[in-house]
């Protein structure tokens, strides 16, 4: 076929008319797919800035020392500020200011929140529906009791400790609070011993070394010169069976108060594994605060909610001491 001067052949305006739809629809399927993606990039930085919103309210809240240890109530979870009031909820997937769920909530369609305390961080963490994690792990130093609130619950009018329990029971926390930040050296001691140390009179106990676990050599080296005839292990599960030989082992915290002796079981055994000294014992709310020796390497708080269904508390020791 010959072509006409300056002209297309029928054959090639059928494939210019060809070739302009495939880059019209190439180009539309491209703008199409572009805004998808733009849409689901501007979806995921809103996801991203509510969860920040929620982190940020609760860092917050806890930099300015008005945040209560969480309670747990099953899948729903509720942030407290010291006043009692509701400051963040969880519920039905959606996390609310507050615990109104009449108001939109600040995060919606989450797949998993938690709030749990560790000694005296409150470490929060958020799993979206698409199953990215977003979290923070803030420290709470309000929670740590005083020792003259401390001293006031051993020392009130209303309580029926007889004089030289109640100062007994205070200088062993006392004792313990000078401890604090201790990596396992006894902080004033001249010959510069660890607890582990001490308890075996300057040598290491058997095959103890520098990783060996001290939070019992501890409870001992506090209790010395407190007792006539004070109890001094370096195994927790010895600790245990005084207690218990001595039927001053109580499963429950119903009459636990300062001073007395608490147990863990961290691992899956059924064994007493750590333990340290309780300071404080808030019924309204069911936490337990505690010092304790080798927890992360230290002498440090703990903070331990009994509704958390980890719990790891597992009993408690009442000193007899009026020996």
């Amino acid at each position: 076929m010959k072509r006409s001067r300056g002209g297309f052949t029928l054959i090639e305006m059928v494939a210019a008319v060809a070739a302009s739809a495939f880059v019209f629809a190439a180009g539309t399927i491209l703008v199409v797919s572009s805004m998808r993606m733009q849409k689901q990039i501007l979806n995921d930085a809103s996801r991203v800035s509510d969860a920040r919103v929620v982190l940020t309210m609760i860092e917050n809240l806890a930099s300015d020392g008005n945040i209560a240890p969480p309670v747990h109530t099953g899948d729903d979870i509720t942030i407290y500020n010291t006043g009692g009031t509701p400051v963040i909820s969880y519920k039905d997937t959606n996390i609310y200011a507050g615990d109104s769920t009449t108001n939109p909530p600040l995060m919606e369609n989450v797949k998993n929140f938690t709030a749990t305390v560790d000694g005296l961080l409150l470490k929060v963490e958020i799993t979206d529906s698409n199953d990215e994690t977003f979290s923070t792990s803030v420290y709470c130093r309000s929670w740590a009791p005083e020792l003259s609130e401390i001293k006031t619950t051993l020392t009130s009018p209303q309580g029926t400790l007889i004089a030289d329990e109640s100062n007994k029971r205070y200088n062993l926390i006392s004792k313990a609070f000078g401890q604090l930040g201790s990596t396992g050296q006894i902080i004033g001691d001249s010959q510069t011993l660890t607890f582990a140390q001490w308890y075996c009179n300057g040598t290491y106990y058997q095959n103890w070394d520098d990783n060996t676990p001290w939070c019992a050599c501890f409870v001992s080296w506090c209790l010395e010169d407190l007792l006539s005839s004070p109890p001094k292990y370096a195994e927790v599960t010895e600790f245990v069976d005084y207690f218990k030989n001595d039927n001053k082992y109580v499963d429950t915290y119903a009459d636990v108060i300062p001073g007395d002796v608490i147990f863990f079981n961290t691992d899956i055994d059924s064994e007493a594994d750590h333990m340290g000294i309780v300071l404080k014992v808030d019924k309204v709310n069911d936490i337990v605060y505690t010092i304790d020796g080798n927890r992360y390497d230290q002498v440090a708080f703990g903070t331990y909610d009994l509704n958390d269904p980890h719990s790891v508390i597992i009993g408690y020791g009442r000193l007899d001491w009026s020996t």
